[in-house]
């Protein structure tokens, strides 16, 4: 028994050095203890509130967009996506003043442009990544007419998103 266990960590450890990414993370660690050590705001609940604040809107990317990696396809086009799905979103609540209804807007949008690009790369057979490519431009163009490349206000003011982003949603 005792060898089958020695077996089982030594192949363990044998995979876990075999990740070029292990470097990546040691280094991750190093940084992360150098840091903790020689700052007293570095891990502090602020800080890290403030750091995962500021990596939320690219983390809930990844998670969609690991997805389609993991089954072998890419789409580049999720940033100018996220710009083009805000534009309904805010201008629905403005002229509505209901969040929900923006929300379902910008979700109907990305369903949208999610569907088009499903089309282009299942039924027309075009590569992923030239289908997301054209699609990136073809939503930043439309996303720079309709704006102007000026900032969409918030009319209402309302202290919706400020709440989201300061975690005092609930």
């Amino acid at each position: 028994m005792q060898i089958a266990a020695d077996t089982k960590k030594k192949t363990f450890f044998a995979r876990l050095s075999g990740f070029s990414e292990l470097g990546l993370l040691l280094v991750l660690g190093v940084i992360f203890i150098f840091f903790s050590i020689t700052s007293d705001y570095f891990f502090t609940v602020k800080n890290l509130t403030n750091v995962l604040g500021q990596i939320s809107l690219p983390l809930i990317s990844a998670v969609g967009l690991s997805l389609l990696l993991i089954s072998g396809e890419v789409d580049i086009s999720i940033g100018s996506l996220q710009a083009l799905t805000a534009l309904p979103l805010i201008t629905v609540m403005n002229s509505t003043g209901s969040f929900i209804l923006g929300a379902v807007a910008a979700i109907a949008t990305g369903v949208a442009v999610g569907c088009i690009n499903g089309f282009l790369v299942t039924k027309l057979k075009i590569n992923s990544l030239i289908a997301s490519l054209g699609m990136l431009y073809t939503i930043r163009g439309t996303v720079f007419l309709i704006t102007r490349k000026v900032p969409i206000v918030d009319e209402i003011k309302g202290d919706f998103f400020f709440a989201i982003g300061n975690m005092k949603l609930w």
